[in-house]
């Protein structure tokens, strides 16, 4: 009886700490107004407009946001969407500093498609 109490309790544990990380995954990266891929997308349409300083303030906020939550999807998803993801958002960053407006699209585009599929609860394989 004793054994399985305690595997109950570490399977109550474990369940509360996953979602824990789904909470916070969705507090990080979704409460806000506007959400961390509506914030790419923002980015993407300053770019196409050549509204450069708006593109790249939007793209520090994109930045600041992943800093907060690039944690969590490490600890969730270390695998090689998560390092894809991070050379995607790299790549935005530069394509916004070079003002580049295809590239911003094609690293912004990548990089919603990479943080939908990291972040879903049953990802696309």
């Amino acid at each position: 009886m004793k054994q399985r109490s305690i595997s109950l309790a570490l399977g109550v544990i474990l369940g509360l700490l996953f979602g824990s990380l789904f909470l916070l995954q969705y507090i990080t990266f979704y409460f806000d107004d506007p959400a961390f891929p509506e914030r790419i997308e923002q980015v993407m349409d300053h770019a196409k407009q050549h509204h450069w300083e708006r593109a790249e303030a939007e793209v520090r906020e994109v930045g600041r946001i992943w800093g907060k939550g690039r944690m969590i999807l490490a600890i969730k998803y270390a695998d090689q969407n998560y390092a894809r993801l991070n050379v995607s958002l790299m790549h935005l960053k530069t394509a916004v500093a070079v003002r580049d407006v295809g590239e911003v699209v094609k690293a912004g585009r990548s990089s919603i498609l990479l943080f939908e599929e990291i972040t879903s609860i049953s990802p696309e394989v």
